[in-house]
């Protein structure tokens, strides 16, 4: 049986840049900028279909493209919600980058990397716990939220 688990991944960048874009700019500088993306824009998560596993597994990229000073960049997430009701909750959604030490529960917000000067490329990993699941197999929805802290 396979188990296919979907969701947008949602990318919401709150960043206190306002006050230096209206600061006087040297007319040689260029202005600040922040775009944030992922690759891919949703997931798919399968099972194996050899025995139910307790566990599925995702990769997305994080892209940070900036010529800002950041500070740190937390991932949260919403349920994950099946059309018939059922939910997979955040902490049964786990998140591993290079600035994680091993895969974290998502039931609070999670620093998925330090401060930084320029562009970067995150690599975050996904595991969603499936041993409780109690739903179908099927499409779950819900919605990856990135928060980029201003730099102190």
């Amino acid at each position: 049986m396979k188990r296919i688990v979907a969701w947008t991944l949602v990318s919401a960048a709150l960043f206190g840049i306002a006050a230096t874009v209206s600061a006087v700019q040297p007319a040689n500088e260029e202005k600040p900028f922040l775009i944030v993306s992922t690759t891919p824009d949703s997931l798919e998560l399968e099972t194996s279909p050899l025995a139910m596993s307790p566990e599925v597994e995702a990769v997305f990229t994080l892209n940070v493209d900036t010529n800002c000073k950041l500070g740190p960049i937390y991932v949260s997430t919403t349920p994950l919600k099946h059309p018939n009701g059922v939910s997979i909750e955040p902490e049964n959604i786990l998140v591993r980058t290079s600035a994680t030490q091993g895969f974290v529960a998502m039931k609070k917000p999670v620093a998925i990397s330090a401060p930084a000067t320029g562009s970067n490329k995150i690599v975050v990993d996904v595991k969603v716990l499936t041993k409780t699941l109690v739903g179908p197999a099927g499409d779950y929805t819900g919605v990856f939220t990135f928060t980029i802290v201003p730099p102190v």
